[in-house]
């Protein structure tokens, strides 16, 4: 996590990047579900909670999660 500071520090120096810390994990669990699956060729059952845990509110759209993981996707080609 980057500071607000760090930010005014580096401007125009170098590109800074502070996607938060509950946005990076969100893609984490989805991810590391489908390696345990294909793991274990479907012999066991893995389950995602779709429990909104973040701290954090933002005043964005209503699917700004969707968006982005679409987004994300796109830009990874799959």
């Amino acid at each position: 996590d980057i500071s607000y500071h760090n930010f005014h520090k580096y401007n125009g120096k170098m590109m800074l990047v502070d996607p938060g810390h509950w946005e990076m994990e969100y893609f984490v669990a989805k991810a590391l579900k489908e390696l345990f699956e294909e793991f274990f060729n479907g012999e066991v059952s893995f389950f995602v909670s779709n429990i909104y845990t973040n701290p954090v509110r933002y005043f964005a759209e209503k699917n700004y999660n969707l968006i982005q993981e679409n987004n994300l996707l796109n830009i990874s080609g799959k």
